[in-house]
């Protein structure tokens, strides 16, 4: 992919991808393109082939597995978050144990989890066997204090770790404690000295040296801080450095080219090709 060879671009990444889409050109990428982050988010909503079916989501547990392997083998380091909806019409204790059963097997890092709720217009809103709200916010919680251990199990094993860090601004505790995102899009936050300015749209080189179910603690190890462009959804932090937007498979920049957009569609938009897991 061209845009890897872009100078001074240093991190890419893209907005969610449909699992229907996820073909094996955009998993080879993630093991062949040195820029594009070690992290995935990828949206399943259900770990139920019974209620993906209802979602009308064309694919399956097992293709879901079959992405994140082939994912794992070349970029063992990546890091897969999801979306996932509880309390879908019909969606029995079983469905959700399937879900619970799917979110430990992807060994899924993170996730953004929410009850179903109906949208007029839908077909599913006219679906009716309604799960109980009660029992519907029960499996939300139980879903969720699970991906909490599993976060935290995750941000434990990163302890002792050396990472980049691309600073956003100062954290929510203030003082002199700045965060930022790793390649992996983990929230790390780091102390500073007094009086060591430190601006968005910089690296630091850091140590991993305390986890919290949300965030990592780390300690800078040098001063030496330098500008770097990173590519993501809609947003193009740090100066100085060519920027170039990627979202999702569309590119904007004076630098996306036609043969940079249609390699990126390749990967992104070939629903008829069969996932080989590699």
């Amino acid at each position: 992919m061209r845009l890897d060879a872009i100078p001074g671009i240093e991190r890419i990444r893209y907005t969610s991808p449909h699992p229907l889409f996820y073909d094996e050109d955009l998993i080879r990428a993630h093991g062949e393109l040195e820029s594009l982050c070690p992290h995935v988010h990828l949206p399943v909503q259900s770990g139920s082939d019974r209620i993906l079916e209802a979602m009308r989501r064309r694919y399956t547990r097992e293709r879901y597995f079959g992405i994140v392997e082939g994912l794992r083998v070349l970029r063992p380091e990546i890091a897969i978050t999801s979306d996932l909806i509880v309390g879908f019409p019909g969606e029995t204790e079983a469905d959700f144990q399937d879900t619970l059963d799917l979110v430990a097997r992807a060994g899924l890092i993170d996730s953004f989890s929410f009850k179903y709720s109906p949208r007029p217009g839908t077909g599913a809103a006219e679906m009716g066997d309604e799960v109980p709200p009660e029992v519907a916010q029960d499996r939300l919680q139980r879903l969720q204090a699970q991906q909490r251990d599993q976060t935290l199990a995750y941000h434990q094993s990163r302890v002792g770790e050396e990472t980049l860090v691309f600073v956003d601004g100062q954290s929510r505790r203030g003082g002199n404690q700045v965060s930022g995102r790793d390649p992996q899009h983990r929230v790390i936050n780091l102390d500073l000295r007094a009086g060591h300015a430190i601006e968005p749209g910089m690296k630091l080189a850091a140590r991993l040296v305390e986890a919290t179910p949300h965030s990592l603690l780390g300690e800078p190890l040098d001063s030496s801080i330098r500008p770097e462009t990173e590519v993501s959804a809609g947003r193009t932090p740090g100066s100085g450095a060519t920027s170039q937007d990627f979202t999702g498979s569309r590119l904007t920049s004076g630098a996306a080219d036609a043969d940079v957009a249609e390699s990126v569609d390749r990967a992104a938009g070939s629903a008829e090709d069969v996932l080989r897991v590699l």
